[in-house]
């Protein structure tokens, strides 16, 4: 039996950079080892003994190897998912994804595409030059198809794997497009497979109940954003059984988990508030007992301000338990969390802002402007502080400009729009977006007397409703339309 350097079952056993360091090594190209350092992984070079042809002639023609290629987007991606500070996205790190990674080829291949999309999106990781860009492109497009392809039909592909791939397309499409269309519509695909797949996926397991996590905070930021409603229904938030106590240890997924419930409560509340202004705006009543003859709106409006009340009292409950007694934060997981506790106080204090819920005549579950602009100028900095540490991460940071950007002035707003370029510089597009619609508003009401938030959000409804109007006026004149009605068109 050979040995020693003939023995071809050694050969290539530990790679080059395993050897150097004395390190085991799974025998994998490239092995786990390099994977989860991010190194370069290559074979030791071949012994002196082996024989090589050499031949003459015309100089060959040298292709770039696509394995290369390859792993070097892999190296990006596990690289930039490997320095998250949340158990939201650190469920796509290598230590959660590793072993499917391995195992199953769409994975391995959604992980390499997403990579390189990350990789042209963001010039300080890889000097790609605009063939490489391009190809990325292409093939991304390609693969998102066929992901479609595979969620619309039966497959091969463990419902697990394909929800995993699917969750990674997500993140790519806010890198790639400005306005979230692309977004918003995988998430709907990814609600209806999740209706008919939902034992599969889930399973009683760690994994499965981290990937629906991330999918139902993506899902919250989604309606939250574009005041639509949420894809999923109710029921999926009683999935995952937790302790209601507020106060636990830091990094502890529990809090997360604590916090997705209470936004999707603020998404859904935020819908039924948003129909019950709309149908008393439209209908031109100075007095909510007016709107109908039953009171239906009066005991809805009730009904919203007692729910938002209560959601009010958990935030605060929830910053005064995470913030320490000298109200310094240190710990990057603590201060994720709060920047979206501080975000959602904001927002509803915003919300009740608008003049139609002066007519109930009652208490609301608004701050004074001082005390608004101060929970979103700490949103904005805990965001802030979290996004400069982050890569990948930095997708769940895209909301905060939401509401806080409408209530910062000042020095607030050119913060905010620093705070969107770095979301921007590190690939994501849609940031862009964002910008665009704040310094419209921003220039829209510019008047010193809109400094009263009152002020602003009276002339904000004042504007809508005169849209809206436009909108109906248009439609008219041009009488009925197939397709998308200019009332869609104007207003949504």
């Amino acid at each position: 039996m050979p040995c020693g350097s003939r023995d071809k079952r050694r050969a290539g056993h530990r790679c080059l950079r395993c050897r150097q360091d004395h390190l085991k090594c799974d025998g994998r190209r490239p092995c786990s080892a390099c994977v989860s350092r991010g190194s370069a992984c290559s074979s030791p070079p071949t012994s002196s003994r082996e024989i090589t042809f050499v031949q003459y002639g015309s100089k060959p023609v040298v292709h770039k190897p696509v394995v290369q290629d390859s792993w070097r987007f892999i190296n990006v991606f596990f690289s930039a998912v490997g320095v998250s500070t949340t158990p939201l996205s650190s469920v796509f790190s290598y230590d959660n994804v590793g072993t499917v990674f391995q195992e199953n080829e769409l994975v391995h291949k959604t992980v390499s595409i997403v990579g390189s999309v990350y990789a042209s999106r963001t010039a300080t990781i890889l000097d790609l030059s605009p063939q490489e860009k391009r190809e990325a492109r292409l093939k991304w497009n390609k693969h998102r198809e066929f992901i479609l392809s595979q969620m619309h039909s039966p497959t091969s592909t463990p419902p697990r794997e394909l929800l995993l791939c699917a969750l990674l397309i997500t993140v790519a499409e806010l890198m790639i497009s400005e306005e979230g269309e692309n977004w918003t519509n995988m998430l709907r695909t990814i609600s209806n497979y999740l209706q008919q797949n939902l034992a599969l996926v889930w399973g009683g397991s760690a994994f499965g109940s981290s990937l629906l996590r991330f999918f139902r905070m993506s899902d919250i930021l989604r309606s939250i954003c574009y005041s639509v409603d949420m894809t999923l229904p109710p029921f999926f938030s009683t999935l995952q059984p937790h302790s209601p106590t507020i106060r636990l240890q830091p990094g502890s997924e529990d809090r997360w988990d604590i916090l997705v419930d209470k936004l999707e409560q603020w998404a859904r509340l935020q819908m039924r508030l948003n129909r019950l202004v709309e149908a008393i705006e439209q209908g031109g009543y100075s007095d909510v007992s007016l709107a109908d003859s039953n009171g239906h709106f009066q005991q809805e409006g009730i009904e919203i301000i007692c729910l938002a009340s209560q959601l009010q009292r958990d935030f605060i409950s929830a910053i005064l338990s995470y913030t320490p007694s000298d109200g310094h934060v240190t710990d990057p997981a603590t201060k994720s969390l709060l920047a979206y506790y501080h975000w959602g106080l904001t927002g509803l204090s915003w919300k009740f802002l608008e003049p139609v819920w002066q007519l109930l005549d009652c208490p609301l579950p608004k701050m004074e402007d001082e005390m608004v602009r101060k929970q979103a100028t700490t949103a904005l900095e805990y965001a802030e502080s979290s996004l400069s540490g982050v890569q990948l991460d930095a997708v769940l940071w895209a909301a905060i400009p939401v509401y806080v950007g409408l209530v910062v002035t000042g020095e607030g707003r050119m913060q905010m729009l620093g705070f969107l370029r770095t979301l921007k510089a590190k690939g994501f597009a849609i940031a862009a977006t964002f910008e665009t619609g704040l310094q419209e508003c921003w220039a829209k009401f510019s008047d010193p007397r809109f400094d009263d938030l009152a002020e602003f959000a009276a002339a904000a409804a004042a504007n809508r409703l005169e849209q809206i109007a436009k909108a109906q006026q248009q439609q008219a004149e041009l009488g009925p339309r197939s397709g998308v009605s200019v009332l869609q068109e104007e207003v949504v």
